[in-house]
Protein backbone atom coordinates (compact mmCIF):
# COMPACT_ATOMS: atom_id res chain seq x y z
CA UNK A 1 0.00 0.00 0.00
CA UNK A 2 2.56 2.58 -0.98
CA UNK A 3 0.52 4.37 -3.67
CA UNK A 4 -3.16 5.33 -3.73
CA UNK A 5 -5.23 6.85 -6.51
CA UNK A 6 -8.78 8.14 -6.22
CA UNK A 7 -11.45 10.75 -6.80
CA UNK A 8 -11.31 13.81 -4.55
CA UNK A 9 -14.14 14.91 -2.27
CA UNK A 10 -13.29 18.44 -1.16
CA UNK A 11 -14.38 20.01 2.12
CA UNK A 12 -13.64 23.30 3.85
CA UNK A 13 -12.18 24.23 7.22
CA UNK A 14 -13.15 22.97 10.69
CA UNK A 15 -14.69 19.64 9.73
CA UNK A 16 -15.29 18.18 13.17
CA UNK A 17 -15.53 14.61 14.36
CA UNK A 18 -19.19 15.46 15.09
CA UNK A 19 -19.74 15.90 11.33
CA UNK A 20 -17.82 12.72 10.52
CA UNK A 21 -19.57 10.64 13.20
CA UNK A 22 -22.68 12.47 14.46
CA UNK A 23 -23.88 11.72 17.97
CA UNK A 24 -27.30 10.72 16.62
CA UNK A 25 -25.64 7.81 14.80
CA UNK A 26 -24.03 6.56 17.99
CA UNK A 27 -25.30 5.03 21.22
CA UNK A 28 -27.70 2.48 19.77
CA UNK A 29 -29.56 4.85 17.43
CA UNK A 30 -27.90 3.22 14.40
CA UNK A 31 -26.11 -0.05 13.82
CA UNK A 32 -22.39 -0.04 13.10
CA UNK A 33 -23.24 -0.56 9.41
CA UNK A 34 -25.78 2.30 9.35
CA UNK A 35 -23.45 4.78 11.10
CA UNK A 36 -21.49 5.45 7.91
CA UNK A 37 -24.66 6.77 6.24
CA UNK A 38 -24.60 9.78 8.59
CA UNK A 39 -20.97 10.70 7.83
CA UNK A 40 -20.83 14.36 6.70
CA UNK A 41 -24.61 14.47 6.26
CA UNK A 42 -24.97 17.92 7.86
CA UNK A 43 -22.19 19.30 5.63
CA UNK A 44 -22.90 17.43 2.40
CA UNK A 45 -25.98 15.15 2.43
CA UNK A 46 -24.99 13.34 -0.80
CA UNK A 47 -21.54 12.29 0.46
CA UNK A 48 -22.28 8.86 1.98
CA UNK A 49 -24.60 7.90 -0.87
CA UNK A 50 -22.13 8.76 -3.63
CA UNK A 51 -18.67 8.10 -2.26
CA UNK A 52 -16.90 5.11 -3.84
CA UNK A 53 -14.26 2.74 -2.52
CA UNK A 54 -10.86 4.31 -3.18
CA UNK A 55 -12.02 7.93 -3.01
CA UNK A 56 -9.89 10.53 -1.20
CA UNK A 57 -10.96 13.37 1.11
CA UNK A 58 -9.21 16.74 0.78
CA UNK A 59 -10.02 19.48 3.27
CA UNK A 60 -8.91 22.80 4.68
CA UNK A 61 -7.65 23.67 8.13
CA UNK A 62 -8.46 21.84 11.36
CA UNK A 63 -9.92 18.65 9.84
CA UNK A 64 -11.07 16.20 12.50
CA UNK A 65 -11.25 18.78 15.28
CA UNK A 66 -13.46 18.10 18.27
CA UNK A 67 -13.99 15.00 20.34
CA UNK A 68 -11.88 11.88 20.40
CA UNK A 69 -14.59 9.65 18.89
CA UNK A 70 -13.25 7.16 16.32
CA UNK A 71 -14.67 9.14 13.38
CA UNK A 72 -12.26 7.58 10.89
CA UNK A 73 -14.32 4.39 11.22
CA UNK A 74 -17.05 5.96 9.12
CA UNK A 75 -14.62 7.13 6.46
CA UNK A 76 -13.12 3.64 6.27
CA UNK A 77 -16.57 2.02 6.15
CA UNK A 78 -17.44 4.24 3.18
CA UNK A 79 -14.25 3.17 1.39
CA UNK A 80 -12.19 6.36 1.74
CA UNK A 81 -8.54 5.46 1.07
CA UNK A 82 -6.84 8.62 2.33
CA UNK A 83 -7.43 12.04 3.91
CA UNK A 84 -5.33 15.10 3.12
CA UNK A 85 -5.91 18.43 4.83
CA UNK A 86 -4.14 21.76 5.36
CA UNK A 87 -4.05 20.81 9.04
CA UNK A 88 -5.86 18.36 11.29
CA UNK A 89 -6.66 17.59 14.87
CA UNK A 90 -3.95 15.57 16.61
CA UNK A 91 -6.35 13.11 18.24
CA UNK A 92 -8.13 12.51 14.93
CA UNK A 93 -4.75 12.01 13.23
CA UNK A 94 -3.60 9.32 15.63
CA UNK A 95 -7.03 7.65 15.85
CA UNK A 96 -7.06 7.44 12.04
CA UNK A 97 -3.63 5.81 11.88
CA UNK A 98 -4.62 3.40 14.65
CA UNK A 99 -7.75 2.45 12.69
CA UNK A 100 -5.77 2.04 9.45
CA UNK A 101 -6.69 5.24 7.57
CA UNK A 102 -3.72 6.98 5.89
CA UNK A 103 -3.63 10.76 6.11
CA UNK A 104 -1.41 13.73 5.46
CA UNK A 105 -1.36 17.24 6.80
CA UNK A 106 -0.09 19.34 3.87
CA UNK A 107 -0.03 23.13 3.82
CA UNK A 108 -2.40 24.49 1.14
CA UNK A 109 -3.48 21.07 -0.19
CA UNK A 110 -7.05 22.39 -0.21
CA UNK A 111 -6.02 24.94 -2.86
CA UNK A 112 -4.34 22.23 -4.94
CA UNK A 113 -7.46 20.17 -5.73
CA UNK A 114 -11.00 20.79 -6.93
CA UNK A 115 -13.92 18.56 -6.05
CA UNK A 116 -13.92 15.58 -8.42
CA UNK A 117 -10.22 15.79 -9.36
CA UNK A 118 -8.21 12.58 -9.29
CA UNK A 119 -5.38 12.41 -6.77
CA UNK A 120 -2.42 10.08 -6.59
CA UNK A 121 -0.71 9.75 -3.21
CA UNK A 122 2.57 7.97 -2.50
CA UNK A 123 2.58 7.05 1.20
CA UNK A 124 6.30 6.26 1.24
CA UNK A 125 7.61 9.43 -0.40
CA UNK A 126 4.83 11.85 0.59
CA UNK A 127 4.36 12.90 -3.04
CA UNK A 128 0.84 14.01 -3.95
CA UNK A 129 -0.17 14.50 -7.57
CA UNK A 130 -3.22 16.17 -9.10
CA UNK A 131 -3.85 14.05 -12.21
CA UNK A 132 -5.93 16.80 -13.89
CA UNK A 133 -3.24 19.46 -13.65
CA UNK A 134 -0.17 17.22 -13.54
CA UNK A 135 1.18 19.25 -10.60
CA UNK A 136 2.70 17.65 -7.52
CA UNK A 137 3.09 18.58 -3.87
CA UNK A 138 5.43 17.00 -1.40
CA UNK A 139 4.34 16.24 2.12
CA UNK A 140 6.53 14.86 4.84
CA UNK A 141 6.40 11.11 4.31
CA UNK A 142 4.74 9.10 7.02
CA UNK A 143 7.28 7.70 9.47
CA UNK A 144 8.12 4.04 8.95
CA UNK A 145 6.44 3.06 12.24
CA UNK A 146 3.14 4.61 11.15
CA UNK A 147 3.38 3.03 7.68
CA UNK A 148 3.86 -0.36 9.36
CA UNK A 149 0.68 0.20 11.41
CA UNK A 150 -1.22 1.18 8.23
CA UNK A 151 0.13 -1.82 6.29
CA UNK A 152 -1.10 -4.12 9.04
CA UNK A 153 -4.58 -2.57 8.86
CA UNK A 154 -4.41 -0.61 12.11
CA UNK A 155 -2.91 -0.81 15.59
CA UNK A 156 -4.73 -3.97 16.73
CA UNK A 157 -3.65 -6.11 13.75
CA UNK A 158 -0.17 -4.57 14.02
CA UNK A 159 0.17 -5.52 17.69
CA UNK A 160 -1.09 -9.03 16.96
CA UNK A 161 1.57 -9.39 14.24
CA UNK A 162 4.26 -8.06 16.58
CA UNK A 163 3.20 -10.44 19.36
CA UNK A 164 3.10 -13.42 17.00
CA UNK A 165 6.62 -12.57 15.79
CA UNK A 166 7.84 -12.24 19.41
CA UNK A 167 8.69 -8.57 19.05
CA UNK A 168 6.63 -7.37 22.01
CA UNK A 169 8.29 -7.71 25.36
CA UNK A 170 6.79 -10.05 27.87
CA UNK A 171 6.67 -10.00 31.66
Amino acid sequence: MSSLKGRVWKFGDNISTDLLMPTASMFGKATEEEMKDYCMYAERPDFAKNVKRGDIVVAGKNFGCGSSRPAAKNLLALGIDCVMADSMGAIFYRNSINLGLPLFSIKDVSKFFEDGDEAEVNLSSGEVKNIRTGQTLRASPLPEELRRILQAGGIIPFLKEEAKAGRLYKD
